[in-house]
């Protein structure tokens, strides 16, 4: 079972997961749940409930996974986890990162004003105040170009995810190459704070980026429960060596070993 927690999950919904959005819903899941699961969650505020219930509950068999990058990378990094078979949940974080590096993704937006994730120039900035703006940014490389109307070559991805505003105004965006296998909800609110936005994340094979993730990493056998974990340490005991990912606001207490 893989319990979800601030994260949009997209249509259609992997077979197997369960969007926990408050306490409640999360102690009810992980009470009623026997079996080794993973609680994937983002770094936004509303994970926090899902984040306490498995820290109170104290459950031995809920490994926690982290998902940064954009709603497009998270959604394929989760369709990702749910190819996973429990006996290598362990290395769930270490392929979500190798899936997320993988990652094609790019933005459409009608500003770049407020953008922190790429690097546009003054002029751009400058035009972003003009009605009809059109910007084509590459996440992966930070390039912002002005486009107008943008297409995206997804170059036979077989793993294409789209996401966007319910209102495109004046963009104008399609994809070649490939249509999208998965779609998450239009959402008003913009992760890059332009009124008008659409972004696509394309992979090429996702089962083969995550067996290929799952026959590279370098695994131990945990000293506290001995499942197979990568050698930084184990999401279900919480014990590491050395973190591989940013630190995350929780209320959760890690125990590190030597």
């Amino acid at each position: 079972m893989i319990f979800v927690s601030a994260v949009t999950v997209g249509d259609p919904v992997p077979e197997g997961c369960l969007v926990t959005p408050s306490l409640d819903d999360a102690v009810d899941a992980i009470c009623a749940n026997n079996e080794d699961s993973l609680l994937v969650c983002s770094r936004e505020a509303a994970a926090r409930p899902s984040l306490v219930a498995r820290e109170v509950l104290a459950r031995g068999d809920v490994a926690l996974v982290t998902l940064t990058g954009s709603p497009t990378q998270q959604a394929l990094m989760l369709r990702a986890l749910h190819l996973l078979l429990p006996s290598t949940y362990g290395l769930s974080q270490s392929v979500v990162n190798a899936v997320r590096a993988q990652c094609r993704t790019r933005v459409a937006l009608s500003s770049v004003a407020r953008l922190s994730q790429a690097r546009p120039s003054l002029m751009q900035h400058v035009r972003s105040l003009f009605p009809g703006a059109s910007f084509d940014v590459d996440l992966v490389s930070g390039d912002v170009h002005s486009a107008k109307p943008i297409e995206w070559n997804v170059q036979g991805a077989r793993d294409i995810c789209w996401a966007g505003c319910p209102d495109m105004g004046s963009l104008q965006v399609s994809l070649a190459g490939g249509r999208p296998t998965v779609v998450l909800p239009p959402s008003a609110e913009s992760p890059y704070g332009a009124r008008n936005w659409a972004e696509v994340s394309a992979i090429d094979d996702l089962e083969l980026a995550v067996s290929r993730a799952l026959t590279t990493v370098p695994t131990m056998s945990c000293r506290g429960c001995g499942r197979t974990t990568p050698m930084v340490g184990c999401p279900f005991c919480g014990t590491w060596i050395r973190s591989t990912v940013p630190a995350v606001q929780t209320p959760i207490a890690e125990r590190r070993i030597s």
